[in-house]
């Protein structure tokens, strides 16, 4: 939240008989902090701006000013001497408003503005109006009272200038054919006589009772107006029928819009699940930092009970809409994100590498850039947000930031890479980067596998076993069937592992493990297989509540999967590769995979 500070404005107009009018105004406020305590003595900044028609109308005039307060608090400025960021007080016409003073000001002296009110101008100079308007006129009458009791009582009385002219300019006959065939034509002076004496209230008991006596003057016009036929012909095309979808919680109504029920959806009855809506429709669905590839509206299924879950929707053009929440064992959760447009300021991010159209030898790269928060008018303050969205070839995932930096290890794909990094403010507004370019030139992997997780501090680690028990992690990171590229120690991933191209035939054994939740109470993780031509399936995402590095807490690993190769010497391919869960092992080979998990390395602090 940004600061308030309580500020008494007091403006006083400077009216001064000069041939030309002086176009200033002198401007006096009494600035207070939250405390209610006086600034004193203390130079501040302060935006001056008028605006037309409204308190969000127009900006006419903007400048901007430096004055200093006094003993008292007082600060005392002329508007029209500042330093001018748009209009002209020269310009203003004033007869064509009305006017709103807008104020705003930083008592640090700096571009950070708090608005302190926003006053419409009740009167404006008389030298301001005049100039604005080109002159001034005056009118004078003067009368002599009627003394004479015999004309005050006579009919002449009542004669007015207007009566005159109309008598002088009045036709000695009728000439005008239409009145003459309407029906006033045919009014005499005794029917106006009768009509000016008719009653004020109707006595006719038949007249009373009958339906007449309810029809009012819009009855009458209504009527008039009324279509004798069919203005376009078919008169089905006015029928709107109502519909209901098929999970029972949307009405429609035929050629329009539509309203949502919420509490009876077919979905209600689906246990452990949450349904996902939004307006504009089509949003990207995270849970738990995982993309997980749906779009709104969707109902998602096995939604971990008693344990805080994390939605985010993004759909690309409007604020990204995030939500905490929990359900009890067998519960539904409903939620309707209403997706908003960005305001300022809004995050601006500005990747600094990679360069765009850099070609890499090395799958690994370094991902670096800098996120700032910038208005409307260019004003720039620092972004005071700890993660961003780092979306690689369409994939989400989350990524640490510290100071508005980031910087981390990423890996791409062997030929075309798309990159773009994404962040929200604390009010909500999402800014995202321009996308780079980038190009992989190597001997692709036939098959990858990736790990990411979405909580800061956590350290999750990927785990491989060999057909021969050979174990590849932190502590061994390259082996003859294939690499780790990186230890990702605090915050997100990616950990990938990259088969080399002909490894020996058999099972191999993938498990993560917690090694640290540092200051997170949980780490959602998910495993992604790639091969050279794009992601071949994933798993999870799995939540850790626990962390062990030694292997005597079993909740502290997941069992990810098996990966069996069939054919000796054959490169990696769908035709050589099965992919099932763990299931059962050589005797001698779990021996050694829990012995492994027992005896892990310390990592350096």
């Amino acid at each position: 939240m940004k600061p308030l500070f309580v500020c008494l404005f007091v403006l006083l107009w400077t009216v001064q008989l000069f041939a030309q009018a002086p176009e200033k105004m002198s401007y006096q406020a009494v600035v207070r902090n939250t405390g209610n305590e006086l600034i004193k003595n203390q130079k501040v900044r302060v935006q001056i701006s008028i605006l037309q028609g409204s308190a969000n109308g127009s900006v006419v005039f903007f400048e901007q000013q430096t004055p200093t307060t006094n003993d008292n608090g007082l600060m005392s400025l002329v508007i029209g001497t500042g330093t001018v960021q748009s209009g002209s007080l020269s310009t203003i016409d004033w007869q064509n408003g009305p006017y709103f003073l807008k104020t705003e000001i930083d008592v640090s002296g700096g571009n950070n503005f708090t608005l302190s009110g926003v006053t419409q101008f009740l009167s404006v100079p008389f030298a301001l109006y005049a100039q604005s308007s080109g002159r001034a006129e005056v009118a004078e009458s003067v009368s002599t009272p009627e003394a004479d009791p015999v004309f005050a009582a006579s009919p002449a009385a009542g004669v007015s200038t207007n009566d005159i002219t109309n008598w002088n300019s009045k036709l000695g006959a009728e000439t005008d054919p239409l009145f003459k065939a309407s029906p006033a034509g045919g009014v005499t002076d005794n029917d106006i006589t009768n009509w000016n004496s008719k009653l004020g209230t109707e006595t006719d008991p038949q007249f009373s009772s009958s339906p007449a006596a309810t029809l009012t003057s819009e009855d009458i016009t209504r009527w008039n107006n009324k279509l004798d036929e069919e203005a376009d012909g078919d008169p089905t095309n006015e029928i709107q029928c109502l519909s209901v979808s098929l999970t029972g919680d949307t009405l429609y109504l035929s050629g329009c819009n539509y309203v949502i029920i919420p509490g009876i959806s077919a979905a209600n009855y689906i246990p452990n699940a949450v349904t996902i809506r939004s307006t504009p429709a089509g949003a990207a669905i995270y849970l738990n930092g995982a993309n997980l590839n749906r779009t709104t509206p969707a109902v998602i299924e096995n939604i971990l009970p008693n344990t805080p879950n994390f939605v985010r929707v993004y759909l690309p053009g409007y604020n990204e809409y995030w939500e905490t929440f929990e359900i009890p064992t067998g519960g539904h959760h409903f939620i309707d994100a209403v997706l908003t447009q960005p305001e300022y300021p809004i995050p601006q991010i500005t990747i600094n590498n990679p360069l765009n159209g850099t070609t890499f030898n090395d799958n690994v790269i370094t991902l670096s850039g800098i996120i700032r928060l910038v208005d409307e008018f260019g004003n720039v303050t620092p972004f005071t947000g700890t993660s961003a969205i780092l979306t690689l070839n369409g994939i989400d995932q989350q990524i640490s930031v510290n100071n508005g930096n980031f910087s981390m290890e990423i890996s791409i794909l062997n030929g075309e890479n798309r990159i773009q990094v994404r962040a929200n403010s604390v009010n909500g507004d999402t800014g995202i980067s321009d996308e780079r370019i980038v190009y992989g030139d190597f001997t692709a992997s036939p098959y990858e596998i990736t790990l990411t997780w979405n909580t800061p501090t956590s350290d999750m680690d990927l785990h491989v076993w060999s057909p021969s028990g050979a174990h590849c992690y932190y502590g061994s990171m390259n082996k003859t069937f294939g690499s780790l590229d990186i230890d990702d120690i605090e915050g997100y991933g990616p950990e990938t592992f990259t088969f080399v191209q002909n490894p020996e035939a058999g099972v191999y054994v993938v498990k993560i493990n917690s090694y640290s939740l540092d200051r997170d109470s949980f780490s959602d993780c998910t495993v992604k297989i790639t091969s050279s031509t794009g992601v071949v399936t994933s798993f999870g995402p799995h939540r850790f509540t626990t962390a062990d590095r030694n292997g005597s807490i079993a909740a502290a690993w997941w069992d990810v999967l098996e990966i069996n190769v069939i054919n000796v010497g054959e490169p990696l391919s769908a035709n050589n590769v099965r992919l099932k869960s763990v299931s059962s092992l050589p005797e001698w080979l779990q021996n050694k995979i829990q012995e492994d998990m027992k005896n892990l390395p310390p990592k350096a602090e």
